[in-house]
C-alpha cells in the first residue's frame, strides 16, 4: 500500500475507517462496540445487501463477530481472537488473525495471516474476503482519509429495550 505503517495502524483502530472497509463486497459494516486497547475489542456485523437469502453466521443477512485484541504493537503488529456469533457449529471456535505491517520502499505490505478458521468457512470465501478487504483499505489509506487513533470512536449501542449491550468475552 502506498501509505507508512502509522497510517494504516490508524485505520484499524478508528471504529469509522473499519465500518468502511473491512467488509467484503456486496456487504455493509456496523461497529456495535469499540475498545481499542490489549485486552479489548470490537463488535462488528457484516450484513449482505440485497434480498437474497444468504445463510450468513448469525443470520440469514448478518455475519456477527467479537474480537479480543491479544497484541497492539503501534504500526507493526496486531493479534486478535475472533468469534462469531452463530448457533451453527461449524462457525464456533476462536479464529486467530495475526496483522503485520512491514515497510517497503514507497509504502507498507499488510500481512494477514489466519489460525483455527472454523470449519464452516470456505478457505477460499476467506481469502476472497480478505482480499477485498485489503483492497479497501489501501483505497482508503491513500485516499488520506484517516484520523488519530483515540478512543473518541467508541460505540456503545443500544438493544430495542433502551439498556446498553455488554461487552464482553465470554
Amino acid at each position: 500500500m502506498r501509505a507508512n505503517a502509522d497510517v494504516i495502524y490508524r485505520a484499524f483502530c478508528n471504529a469509522k475507517a473499519l465500518e468502511s472497509w473491512l467488509v467484503p463486497d456486496n456487504m455493509t459494516g456496523k461497529i456495535h462496540q469499540f475498545d481499542w486497547r490489549e485486552g479489548g475489542g470490537y463488535q462488528m456485523s457484516l450484513f449482505y445487501h440485497g434480498h437474497i437469502n444468504h445463510e450468513g453466521k448469525t443470520t440469514n443477512i448478518e455475519d456477527r463477530f467479537i474480537t479480543k485484541l491479544l497484541t497492539l504493537k503501534p504500526a507493526e503488529e496486531i493479534v486478535m481472537s475472533v468469534r462469531f456469533d452463530s448457533d451453527h457449529p461449524q462457525f464456533k471456535g476462536d479464529m486467530i488473525l495475526k496483522i503485520y505491517f512491514v515497510s517497503k520502499a514507497g509504502g507498507t505490505e499488510v500481512r494477514f495471516y489466519f489460525e483455527h478458521i472454523p470449519v464452516g468457512i470456505r478457505p477460499e470465501d476467506n481469502e476472497t474476503g480478505t482480499q477485498q478487504s485489503l483492497e479497501k483499505l489501501a483505497l482508503y489509506v491513500e485516499q488520506g482519509k484517516i484520523s488519530m487513533c483515540d478512543n473518541n470512536d467508541e460505540i456503545n449501542e443500544q438493544d430495542s429495550d433502551g439498556s446498553a449491550n455488554a461487552f464482553q468475552w465470554k
